[in-house]
């Protein structure tokens, strides 16, 4: 079987389950640039935060992997980008109270 959004969505999710964390406590979302969204745009501190990303081929497989967290494992998130063609990272994070959404 071929490496497809299935396949990086489910490897995404098992990381979330080793961490004993429920997918939908989790944040997923697109960017070109995931330690920018992660740290100014979600106010993520990497010191105290679980988080995961991954680089995909194009950002339309990035959408559709997020698209799948979110539809088919309970993640929050969303899959729209701002046109950024260079939007090939798939990032989650466990959300916290000092989480901006």
């Amino acid at each position: 079987m071929g490496y497809n959004e299935q396949n990086i969505a489910a490897e995404i999710v098992a990381y979330i389950k080793s961490c004993r964390c429920s997918p939908d406590s989790w944040y997923a979302g697109v960017t070109s640039d995931p330690f920018r969204s992660l740290q100014y745009e979600h106010n993520i501190s990497f010191k105290n935060t679980l988080c995961v990303c991954r680089e995909i081929s194009s950002v339309n497989t990035a959408c559709d992997v997020v698209s799948i967290l979110i539809n088919q494992y309970g993640l929050n998130g969303k899959t729209n980008v701002d046109g950024d063609e260079h939007s090939i990272y798939v990032y989650a994070f466990h959300k916290r109270n000092s989480s901006t959404f």
